[in-house]
């Protein structure tokens, strides 16, 4: 899903590179992968990205940060969650 609104592929995102729109998209993915899913843990949030846990922590508070400062990420962001839920509610 995240890679639908951030128009990036899911090989892009779960890749290497380090380009500003893939580590975007990875970053919120991370961290919608934390707030959604009951009980998961950073390391096994780490091992799906093929990452150290700490990237994810680090990816958590940048997510955040980008939340309170910039307003179209926030846009994006709350999109993304909304979308999710809504497909949650149509597969339930």
């Amino acid at each position: 899903m995240t890679s639908r609104f951030y128009k990036v592929s899911a090989v892009n995102i779960l890749g290497d590179c380090r380009k500003h729109e893939y580590a975007e998209a990875r970053h919120c993915a991370m961290h919608l992968m934390r707030l959604l899913i009951p009980g998961i843990t950073l390391h096994q949030i780490a091992d799906y990205f093929k990452r150290d846990h700490t990237t994810v922590v680090y990816a958590g508070n940048r997510v955040h940060d980008m939340l309170i400062t910039d307003g179209k990420f926030r846009a994006k962001y709350d999109d993304t969650i909304y979308n999710i839920k809504k497909l949650e509610r149509a597969t339930a």
